[in-house]
């Protein structure tokens, strides 16, 4: 009985490996990468410049983000585009968005600029009892203080540069506003903390506003209720 004859398998051949059209196209890709990371910079330093002179922040971010467009019109001065097809764009338009973001970043912060507002956390209030402080209770989001007690509010205010201001406002539930001292920055190990203190009030619901104000009137503010029972 005759055998059948064995199928034979296909071999995969490498194709030669052109080691001057590979210079040739790294040399150019390298070119057109030179090309987006200065353009980067440049588009960092015009949106820095509309932060300074009063542009929202929202419309340098756009300008930024879509600047990359822009290197359609730039990388053909630099290379052939039919050497250089468009769907090669992807990673020269990648390096100058991140590029971009980068020194927008470094722009926005001191010493050049301030864009951020403060930071207002650890919002606690503490009810002396005639030997220590003790923090109060907090249910739905709202603190409770007993009538009558010596209390202390105090906050964390964190800044990228320098906080300027804080200050407290305090109203009841009928409207009557609480005349309110800011107290002296905490001593030494305490930096960045605010405290209202006062003797005692009557029962009702009062809300309190927080307002940090940074070196560049940056402002930030945080809005707390708290029940006297």
């Amino acid at each position: 009985m005759a055998k059948k004859k064995k199928k034979e398998e296909p071999v995969f051949e490498f194709s030669e490996f052109n080691k001057e059209e590979y210079i040739k196209n790294d040399f150019r890709d390298s070119k057109v990468a030179f090309v987006a990371i200065p353009f980067g910079i440049l588009i960092a330093v015009i949106t820095h410049y509309m932060l300074s002179s009063g542009i929202s922040t929202r419309i340098a971010m756009m300008v930024g983000f879509t600047s990359p467009i822009l290197l359609i019109k730039i990388v053909p001065f630099v290379v052939k585009m039919d050497e250089f097809p468009i769907k090669k764009m992807f990673a020269p338009a990648i390096t100058s968005i991140f590029t971009w973001l980068g020194a927008f970043i470094l722009l926005s912060n001191p010493p050049f600029l301030d864009i951020a507002s403060p930071v207002i956390e650890e919002f606690e209030i503490y009810e002396y009892d005639g030997n220590t402080w003790n923090e109060m209770n907090k249910e739905n989001d709202e603190y409770l203080v007993p009538e009558n007690s010596e209390f202390t509010i105090t906050v964390l205010v964190l800044d990228n540069d320098e906080v300027e201001d804080v200050q407290f406002t305090i109203h009841s539930d009928n409207g009557e506003f609480i005349p309110v001292e800011m107290d002296d920055e905490f001593p030494n190990g305490y930096e960045n903390r605010w405290q209202y203190q006062h003797d005692g009030l009557n029962a009702g619901e009062y809300t309190i506003k927080i307002t940090a104000t940074d070196a560049e009137d940056n402002v930030e503010e945080i809005t707390k209720k708290f029940t006297v029972s």
